[in-house]
């Protein structure tokens, strides 16, 4: 997690979530990435799932 300094002069935490995908070859590729202020929650992930099967054609994740 990095510290960004929001306008309002306060620290605020920021993560980058990245999605990679990997095809039954081997071959991998970058499905999405996400940023998010604060800490991670349950409505995050729904959202970042919804994203993959919706938007980039995503039929099975295995999360690890």
């Amino acid at each position: 997690m990095a510290k960004l300094r929001t306008e309002e002069g306060k620290l605020q935490g920021i993560t980058l979530f990245v999605a990679v995908g990997i095809d039954l070859e081997g071959k991998k590729e970058i499905l999405g990435f996400w940023f998010w202020r604060g800490k991670e929650s349950e409505a995050f992930w729904a959202e970042v799932f919804q994203d993959l099967v919706k938007n980039r054609g995503v039929r099975r994740c295995w999360c690890l």
